[in-house]
């Protein structure tokens, strides 16, 4: 099928990985000598990273407060693991599979395993106030404390996050853009990229910039300050040398 009605139903990201995996097998085919040249080696990028559209979505405080509205009763067991989500920026698979071992409520912690990251290597988050509260009632009600899973949760909770959200009036929020909202939110307070996205365990510095260093009117006002501030000190030093 054309690359062409290809994108009519998959987006330019699904495409690029399809391509991905079809570059994998031809090379493979040429590794092993049932082919002597790759369509990938004939002349003109098949892959084109730079037209995926990035998503952005984060969650804004008014969804927030929203969300945790539903997150009660059938749905309580949603609650904590949004919490942690946001205010760990740890992907959900790490956190339905997270348990108390690797938990460590006095020092505020959570130390993410090796084979529950996704680029394969240990990190350190911390725990806020309101998610220290969450595991603490968790872990007053858990059956096991060592080696039992934290949000006891044993499917994708798809179901429940999608209800939750549209019972709060939220459109195009995904659950994986909680853990943006976590980057975002750090970069906007002032912690440097480069400590956020040890943090978040992304591997690609370029990531957190072209997704979540976005341009606010906070931004552009500290810039306008500056710029007065430069200005103001060249036109000084520029009388006194008259």
């Amino acid at each position: 099928m054309p690359t062409e009605r290809i994108t009519k139903y998959v987006p330019t990201s699904g495409v690029n990985r399809i391509l991905a995996l079809l570059r994998s097998v031809f090379n493979f085919a040429k590794r092993e000598g049932v082919i002597d040249k790759t369509p990938f080696e004939r002349g003109g990028a098949l892959i084109h990273m730079a037209d995926e559209t990035r998503r952005t979505r984060v969650m804004t405080r008014d969804e927030e407060t929203r969300l945790l509205a539903q997150c009660v009763g059938r749905r309580n067991h949603l609650r904590p693991l949004v919490i942690a989500a946001v205010d760990t920026g740890m992907r959900r698979g790490e956190l339905v599979t997270l348990r108390w071992s690797e938990v460590k409520l006095p020092a505020r912690t959570i130390s993410t395993m090796a084979f529950n990251t996704k680029p394969a290597k240990q990190r350190v988050v911390p725990i806020s106030e309101r998610l220290f509260s969450e595991l603490q009632g968790l872990y007053n009600e858990s059956p096991d404390t060592v080696g039992g899973l934290v949000f006891g949760i044993t499917d994708n909770v798809n179901k429940s996050w999608r209800g939750a959200c549209k019972d709060a009036g939220i459109q195009g929020l995904r659950f994986h853009d909680l853990r943006g909202t976590f980057v975002s939110r750090m970069i906007e307070v002032g912690m440097p990229a480069e400590e956020v996205s040890k943090l978040s365990g992304h591997t690609q510095i370029q990531t957190l910039y072209a997704h979540y260093l976005r341009i606010t009117n906070e931004t552009v006002g500290r810039a306008t300050d500056l710029l007065n501030k430069l200005n103001g000190r060249a036109g000084s030093e520029s009388s006194q040398v008259d």
